[in-house]
């Protein structure tokens, strides 16, 4: 059975993207912190997963939840890394190393631990996808959030560089950059939003089809 990390995912994505893969034969593996009620309630719906919790800015944690995932269920196939959350920041004029490194932690620093962990049976194998949800902050900045734009844009860059990389052996690499409000419905009236279903259907048919180093993925208002 070939497996799926959801990484960092917020409830509503997590479920949208484990069922979508699920309902294609892919056991479910949801890292992160508050998933083990989703995980039973998937599999009481027919998607095998399971809970790893953990404290993805944790380096050290994630690594080892990464790979008590692989021991339990086998190789990823498949990689999504999403962690959009946005801590309380300072502005650009403000920013300074310690106030910029927790969203580094979580934001950039997390995605490139869960990659590391799982990426060698995958260039063993040459084949494999990652991808990397990332906010629309990491191509239009926000001086009031300068931390969270500052790290989403380094994992975009990281992405970038690394699709390039890892292309000739097969995996494939994707920044996935939402440039719309992610949920089911709008904040606000006539605010661009992209529901959680909608974008895990596109990570199937971009993992199924021809990988590309980047998408950017409007809403409907």
């Amino acid at each position: 059975m070939s497996v799926i990390a959801i990484v960092g995912a917020e409830a509503d994505l997590a479920r949208a993207v484990a069922e979508q893969f699920g309902g294609h034969g892919f056991h479910v593996a949801l890292v992160g912190q508050g998933l083990d009620e989703l995980a039973v309630n998937l599999s009481g719906n027919g998607t095998h997963a399971t809970a790893f919790p953990c404290v993805i800015a944790d380096g050290a944690a994630l690594t080892a939840t990464m790979t008590d995932a692989v021991t339990a269920l086998g190789a990823i196939d498949v990689l999504v890394f999403s962690n959009r959350d946005v801590l309380p920041t300072t502005t650009a004029m403000e920013a300074r190393p310690e106030n910029l490194r927790p969203e580094l932690d979580r934001h950039f620093y997390a995605g490139v631990t869960a990659t590391n962990a799982i990426l060698p049976p995958m260039l063993e194998s040459g084949s494999g996808t990652l991808f990397f949800v990332i906010s629309g902050a990491a191509i239009h900045p926000d001086p009031a959030f300068a931390g969270s734009s500052a790290a989403q844009a380094a994992l975009r860059n990281w992405t970038l560089g690394l699709a390039q990389e890892l292309k000739p052996v097969g995996v494939a690499a994707t920044a996935v950059v939402i440039d719309a409000y992610l949920g089911t419905q709008p904040p606000a009236p006539g605010i661009d939003f992209l529901s959680p279903t909608h974008l895990a259907e596109k990570l199937w048919a971009h993992h199924t089809g021809d990988p590309r180093a980047e998408v950017v993925l409007t809403g409907s208002k």
